[in-house]
């Protein structure tokens, strides 16, 4: 209220001894307030002498468009202008502004607060990957940004608004490898436009490849996952073997150190594609785990050469395994998995209990394992005790 009123200090020191003091109605105290407030002095700060007039400490606004305004910080000698939007800036060296250079540089600064944030592609992998961190933990996190910005790399610079179908279409055709595997990157990064809020028209219209991707028809039956440990030696002997009696992915396998597991209670700490779990080993395979000597940098099964697996190392070994064991010659290191969710569905296991152990979703299970035809079915919900 003391800023809002002029300098007459006797004037506003009885208003507010009338009311402090008085014993006054609250139609008087209105009454004294209003009358305060027609004091009220009105600082034209567009010129030189209405801000010379304008108390040393003190600051006054002018409105020039709604939610925008200039403003006058005045001092002992001279002053300097002030511009806020929700926000307050101060205009560097305007000291000796003129209204008109004070205007001039405030319309400039909020024409550039006022713009919009230009969200790159990489500004949009960055956001998700460190997302994905706080969901899915360090692993998920290096693994997908490594991906995405090495298959990625033509589109990291540009706007995500920019993007069109033809270009996201070009990249993808772009793209080497198997299909699924096409599938799969694209699959990642319209994930992360989608999350930073790009037009989903763009994305719909660009359909994924027909796979030709075997690892999920290929079933190996149990003849051939022994011909597999059988014809395997070495470092990639005790891999096959591991694979084929947990169904956990390579990648998590890799990451495995010999302190992940307890060998007392048989528990084994995995870090992967979906994150981290915990599962229980099977007696027998703690069993010859417990032969196996860690690797240099402690890894669980180390290559041949002492140390951890590299990304696609264990590629041309594996082959020589499926030639040497006479197996289908679509079998990969996947099929090992697949062979051990299948046999474990064949078993009776629930798909729940299963997809945690196996770091999966239950819909994934249902839509590659569990198949009910409507015979059994009916039978089920028969069984059902209303």
């Amino acid at each position: 209220m003391i800023d809002a009123l002029d300098n007459s200090t006797a004037d506003l020191l009885d208003t507010m001894n009338t009311l402090v003091n008085d014993e006054i109605t609250p139609a008087q105290a209105n009454a004294v307030v209003a009358k305060a407030k027609k004091k009220r002095v009105k600082y034209n700060i567009k010129t030189d002498a209405g801000r010379a007039k304008v108390p040393a400490g003190k600051t006054v606004w002018h409105t020039i468009s709604p939610h925008k305004a200039i403003g006058w910080r005045a001092y002992e000698v001279g002053g300097i202008f002030k511009c806020r939007n929700g926000h307050i800036f101060t205009l560097p060296n305007s000291q000796g502004y003129s209204w008109e250079d004070a205007l001039t540089a405030a319309l400039a600064h909020f024409s550039v607060a006022d713009a919009p944030v230009t969200t790159t592609v990489q500004d949009a992998v960055d956001s998700y990957v460190r997302d994905l961190r706080i969901r899915r933990g360090i692993y998920c996190e290096v693994e997908s940004r490594k991906r995405l910005e090495r298959l990625c790399e033509d589109l990291m610079a540009i706007p995500v608004h920019e993007l069109t179908v033809d270009t996201l279409r070009n990249w993808f055709h772009s793209l080497k490898g198997a299909a699924s595997t096409r599938n799969r990157v694209k699959s990642m990064l319209f994930a992360v436009l989608n999350a930073s809020d790009i037009d989903p028209l763009i994305t719909r219209k660009i359909k994924s490849l027909p796979t030709g991707d075997t690892s999920r028809n290929l079933l190996l039956s149990t003849e051939d996952v022994q011909k597999l440990i059988d014809a395997s030696t070495g470092s990639m002997h005790y891999l096959t073997r591991y694979l084929s009696e947990t169904g956990t992915r390579l990648g998590e396998v890799r990451n495995a150190d010999r302190q992940d597991v307890d060998f007392t209670t048989g528990k084994m700490h995995l870090s992967g594609k979906t994150g981290v779990r915990d599962i229980i080993l099977r007696s027998e395979t703690l069993e010859w785990l417990k032969d196996v000597a860690p690797g240099r940098d402690g890894s669980l099964i180390p290559s041949d050469s002492g140390c951890r697996y590299k990304s696609g190392e264990h590629t041309y070994a594996f082959r020589r395994v499926v030639k040497d064991a006479d197996v289908d010659p679509d079998c990969v290191m996947y099929s090992l998995r697949h062979a051990f969710l299948s046999r474990c569905v064949n078993s009776g296991i629930s798909a729940l209990p299963l997809a945690k152990y196996c770091g999966t979703s239950v819909l994934m299970l249902e839509k590659h394992y569990y198949h009910q035809s409507d015979e059994e079915q009916m039978v089920m919900i028969n069984a059902v005790s209303l």
